[in-house]
């Protein structure tokens, strides 16, 4: 088990942290409280992690209005999604952009982005997220 320093130093409180309290057996159940808030944090930052990419996978490829709300909204909000989330992103649209162009080529009657509105609308969402 870490330390109380150690773990201070990792989620940025300061090493001297005693929640105002000088009683030391206070201050360890209060740091074991500090603890599960950092951890319920985390689960909450993961969570959207998982919602932004989730979200994603739902709609690319469907055929709707909220599709396009969706990529309004994800390329608003590009600049404040986490990278790791970007690269999942980035990495699906493009394997689905080349597989909309094949379907295209083709002549299929299913198309990987969907109708020519909604491929067109990834295609936006393309040049923010490639740029």
């Amino acid at each position: 088990m870490k330390t109380q320093e150690e773990y201070r130093l990792r989620v940025g409180l300061p090493v001297h942290y005693t929640n105002g309290l000088k009683d030391e057996a206070t201050q360890k159940q209060n740091w074991k409280k500090d603890f599960k808030k950092v951890k319920a944090h985390r689960l909450v930052i993961d969570d959207l992690d998982m919602l932004w990419i989730g979200s994603f996978r739902y709609y690319l490829g469907r055929m709707t209005i909220s599709t396009h709300s969706y990529c309004d909204s994800l390329m608003r909000n590009w600049s404040e999604i986490p990278d790791r989330v970007k690269s999942v992103i980035e990495r699906d649209l493009l394997e689905e952009i080349k597989r909309d162009d094949r379907d295209r080529e083709r002549g299929s009657e299913h198309k990987a982005l969907g109708h020519d509105c909604d491929s067109q609308k990834w295609r936006e969402v393309w040049k923010v997220v490639s740029a």
